[in-house]
């Protein structure tokens, strides 16, 4: 019986609509609600939209065509993307019908999401969330920024261009709401502390809470002065 409930309040939300400046919308990723994130202690993890194979459309999601690949791939709003269903020819003679299918993007060294295009012996790759930001809205030379900071999230909603120093200045300040000790780098968290003005790397972690630990830890058990007493 639970399983069902979660199930059907899970299936009737509008990710589309999503507003990640609110607290609870920061931690969601789409259908992947982030338990890293305080603000989502005790939720589920459910499949990201670049984690879903199926070509069910997920709820709020639209298509559109991908300029210059119209009929070979498509890109939604939630930063899937799918190839068509086309007669790919092999000779002057022979023909296969190649089906429908949602693509699986590969991750560059930093996280972010990539995707081999491939025409006429031709093979190109496109960052997912240039293709998507491509399709509904336009092509820019301006960096592509994830709003709220989770690299493989190519949510529409999620990004927008932006300049170099602007996209910096972003950075900083969703860095500045992490916990003392804990900084983001790409899709990690990095914890430090700093002792005899020396800054100590104590490791990297996949969610908040993990390198919030390893921060209280180590605070906890910083050596303390040496008491000096008079004679």
């Amino acid at each position: 019986m639970r399983i069902f409930t979660i199930f059907a309040v899970i299936t009737n939300i509008n990710y589309a609509n999503t507003n990640f400046k609110t607290p609870l919308a920061r931690c969601s990723n789409i259908q992947t609600v982030d338990i890293g994130n305080p603000s989502c202690q005790g939720a589920f993890n459910f499949m990201k939209p670049h984690e879903n194979f199926s070509l069910k459309d997920i709820p709020g999601e639209i298509w559109k065509d991908i300029p210059e690949w119209e009929g070979f791939y498509q890109v939604s709003n939630l930063g899937r993307i799918k190839s068509l269903k086309r007669v790919v020819p092999h000779t002057h003679t022979v023909y296969s019908t190649q089906k429908e299918k949602i693509l699986k993007p590969a991750s560059d060294r930093k996280g972010y999401k990539y995707i081999c295009l491939y025409r006429n012996h031709i093979s190109k790759i496109k960052k997912v969330h240039r293709l998507v930001l491509l399709a509904f809205k336009h092509d820019s030379p301006l960096t592509v920024n994830h709003i709220n900071g989770v690299v493989d999230d190519n949510s529409l909603i999620n990004l927008e261009y932006l300049s170099a120093i602007e996209n910096s200045r972003a950075y900083r300040s969703l860095s500045r709401e992490l916990p003392m000790g804990v900084y983001k780098y790409f899709n990690k968290y990095i914890a430090k502390i700093k002792r005899n003005n020396k800054n100590i790397h104590l490791g990297s972690f996949n969610t908040i809470p993990e390198a919030k630990s390893a921060y209280e830890k180590a605070r906890t058990h910083e050596p303390t002065s040496p008491t000096i007493h008079s004679k």
